[in-house]
C-alpha cells in the first residue's frame, strides 16, 4: 500500500498539526509500512522455511504410519496367539465334560 507523504502532511497541517509535527506522524507511519510489507526476499524464505517444514513433517508421518504397522503386526499377533490358547482351552474343556457326561452315564446306567 503506498502513501502519499505529501498529501498526508497537507491533511494533517490542515487539522491544526504543524510543519514538523505532520512531517514526523507520517515519517513514523511509514516506517511502520516499512516493517509490515513483506519483501519478494521474505516470501522465498517463508517459502523455503515451510517447504523444509513439510518434508520434515511427510518424515515424521512415514516414521508413525511404520510404528503404526509395527504395532497392529504384533496386535495381531497376540489375538493369533490368545486364539490359539482359547482354542487349546475350550478343547480341554470339552475333554473334561465328555469324560464326565461317560463317567455319569456309566454310573446312572
Amino acid at each position: 500500500m503506498a502513501l502519499d507523504t505529501y498529501k498526508a502532511v497537507k491533511k494533517l497541517k490542515e487539522v491544526g498539526f504543524d510543519e514538523s509535527q505532520a512531517e514526523m506522524v507520517i515519517r513514523i507511519i511509514g516506517e511502520a509500512f516499512d516493517d509490515s510489507v513483506a519483501t519478494k526476499a521474505d516470501i522465498v524464505t517463508v517459502r523455503a522455511d515451510l517447504s523444509t517444514q513439510g518434508a520434515e513433517l511427510c518424515a515424521k508421518i512415514q516414521d508413525v504410519r511404520a510404528e503404526l504397522r509395527a504395532e497392529a503386526k504384533a496386535i495381531r499377533a497376540e489375538i493369533r496367539d490368545l486364539e490359539h490358547r482359547m482354542t487349546i482351552k475350550l478343547g480341554g474343556l470339552l475333554v473334561v465334560a465328555l469324560g464326565l457326561l461317560t463317567a455319569i452315564n456309566k454310573w446312572l446306567g
